[in-house]
């Protein structure tokens, strides 16, 4: 029998009282990587620039996620955790060259 995993992402902005207009900065991500992966990630943005890097740092995630599913399940050669240090390293690049990581931020 084939065996099928579902998930569903679902965020919602939290409300300041100094700030009613409060953007949600959050970012989730649920990708297919393959018949027997999915990447599932959460981006909380920080700061005044928080929801713009959240989704940036998301949106590249997502763009290399592929490279992901093509490495093997469970064994001591994966490169998966070497890849996702890259990710969050190119990321971090980024957002310092950007000027965005000084006041603002996301973890993942």
């Amino acid at each position: 029998s084939r065996r099928y995993l579902r998930a569903g992402t679902e965020t919602m902005a939290g409300r300041k009282a100094h700030i009613p207009a409060w953007t949600n900065q959050d970012w989730s991500l649920t990708l297919p990587l393959g018949p027997s992966r999915l990447l599932v990630a959460v981006f909380d943005g920080h700061g005044e620039q928080g929801h713009e890097i959240s989704s940036s740092v998301g949106a590249l995630f997502a763009h290399f996620a592929h490279s992901l599913a093509e490495e093997p399940i469970g064994t001591k050669s994966s490169r998966i955790p070497a890849m996702m240090a890259q990710l969050f390293a190119v990321a971090q690049d980024g957002l310092v060259r950007g000027g965005l990581a000084e006041w603002s931020g996301t973890t993942a």
